[in-house]
C-alpha cells in the first residue's frame, strides 16, 4: 500500500544520503537501490571483500561499450561468472523484488534502471583491485559489490 511504498522510498533516499563515498563503491544511486542483490542474505555496498559485484552501465553507454566491457571481463582471471542484465531484465527483477509495493513499482520505469554486468568473484579478496581495473572505463557508471554468503568457487 501507500504506507509500504513510502517506507521503501524513504529508505532508498536515506540509503543514497547516508553510505559513505570512497572508492570502489561509490554512493548507490537510488536506481540502482532499487536494483539491491536478488538474494536477500547479501550485504552490499561492500569496501572491500566482495563475491558479487554488480558493474552499472551509464545511460549512454555505447554498443561497442559495452562489447569493450564484456570481453574484458571475460577475459579477467578473477571472474568466475558474468553475465549481461539489460534494462528490461532489471525491471523484471525489479518488479518482482517489490511485488508487495504495487504502486512504488509503478512510480518506476524501465528507463530508471541501469544496465549492468553482474560478476561474481572467484577470490572476494581481490574485490578492490577489480573494482578499481573497471571504474574509469568508459560506459561504466558505477561498481557496487556484495558480499554474499555461500561457496566462493
Amino acid at each position: 500500500g501507500g504506507a509500504a511504498t513510502a517506507v521503501a522510498v524513504a529508505a532508498l533516499v536515506a540509503v543514497n544520503v547516508a553510505l559513505p563515498s570512497p572508492r570502489p563503491s561509490t554512493t548507490v544511486s537510488l536506481g540502482m537501490a532499487m536494483m539491491a542483490p536478488a538474494d536477500r542474505t547479501c550485504t552490499w555496498p561492500v569496501q572491500d571483500r566482495a563475491s558479487d559485484v554488480s558493474i552499472f552501465l551509464a545511460p549512454d553507454s555505447t554498443a561497442a561499450q559495452r562489447a569493450d566491457l564484456q570481453a574484458a571481463l571475460g577475459a579477467d582471471p578473477l571472474v568466475r561468472d558474468l553475465r549481461f542484465e539489460s534494462r528490461e531484465a532489471a525491471y523484471a527483477r525489479f518488479k518482482a523484488l517489490w511485488a508487495d509495493s504495487p504502486d512504488f513499482v509503478a512510480s518506476v520505469s524501465v528507463d530508471s534502471l541501469p544496465a549492468a554486468f553482474r560478476v561474481k568473484l572467484v577470490e572476494p579478496s581481490g574485490y578492490v583491485e577489480f573494482a578499481a581495473r573497471f571504474l574509469d572505463l568508459p560506459g561504466v557508471e558505477q561498481v557496487v559489490g556484495a558480499a554474499c554468503p555461500g561457496p566462493t568457487r
